[in-house]
């Protein structure tokens, strides 16, 4: 299947989420000589999960304590890598890292491509599960000398469209956007407090 793929997109796929690399595969012609952009849709399940307070934190910390950025990006990394395993173990993607913020999309299975009720329907729970997972062994999660993160998380449903555009100095970008993200940003939004989980009513 790989040599289907240019050099360069087969160097490219270790920085790229399993629905990308789909993408990639099945297509008739490569990305770096198909004209851009092009776009992908498909009904998901979306997660969005954000660190609450962060920046707050980050600054509040770093003053009274006099740490360098590098000790709290050593912090939030630790994090983020249990955060991460979490998501993988529930079979969730990870389509976009925004700064303490995770976008997460739960692709089809091959299994479950003819039957697209059944696919949501299951993905839909797998999803809940994974914000149940992550809310259990991250809350108030300790990273230094008592301090401690949590978690906000809202979850959608519907469809969304996958945009890859760029090409210039083979340069480029993949974007998602639709209902299901919009759902589960307005989600994470509406969750007060470290530890919520707010799923939107489609879901």
């Amino acid at each position: 299947m790989l040599s289907k793929l240019s050099l360069f997109e087969q160097s490219i796929l270790g920085y790229l989420p399993t629905t990308i690399i789909k993408i990639l595969l099945n297509k008739k012609e490569s990305i770096t000589t198909s004209p851009l952009p092009v776009h992908f849709n498909m009904n998901t399940i979306a997660l969005y999960a954000d660190i609450s307070h962060f920046i707050q934190f980050s600054v509040n910390y770093a003053n009274k304590a006099r740490l360098n950025p590098e000790f709290l990006q050593f912090c939030l990394n630790r994090y983020l890598e249990q955060l991460i395993s979490i998501i993988s173990t529930n079979g969730g993607d990870i389509i976009k890292f925004a700064g303490d913020a995770i976008i997460v999309i739960w692709p089809m299975d091959e299994n479950e491509e003819r039957n697209e009720r059944i696919f949501l329907s299951k993905a839909s729970h797998r999803a809940v599960q994974c914000a149940l997972d992550i809310q259990k062994k991250l809350k108030n999660k300790e990273i230094a000398n008592g301090k401690s993160f949590n978690i906000k998380i809202g979850i959608g449903i519907g469809e969304c469209k996958l945009l890859i555009v760029g090409g210039e100095l083979r340069r480029f970008e993949y974007l998602c956007a639709g209902k299901a993200i919009n759902q589960a940003c307005e989600g994470e939004k509406n969750a007060r407090n470290g530890g919520d989980i707010v799923v939107s009513e489609d879901v």
